[in-house]
């Protein structure tokens, strides 16, 4: 989880994740965005608990989904 409120010029955490074969949610700014890519998903509404805890429990919930964003 990537849970940022300010933009970020680079998502160094995000890339370390993706070298690992783990899957990102982060918010939706900055150069998270580009860091993020395909191995991941964004949270538009990044202030919001819930849209977390959604996306959380999406990627916890399907299988198929954890699989392709760990790829």
């Amino acid at each position: 989880l990537v849970p940022s409120q300010v933009t970020e010029g680079f998502g160094r955490v995000v890339t370390e994740a993706g070298v690992s074969s783990i899957p990102t949610i982060a918010s939706k700014t900055g150069g998270l965005i580009e860091s993020v890519g395909t191995g991941g998903m964004l949270i538009e509404d990044y202030v919001n608990p819930i849209a977390w805890s959604k996306a959380l429990k999406n990627l916890i919930d399907d299988d198929a989904t954890l699989a392709t964003l760990g790829e």
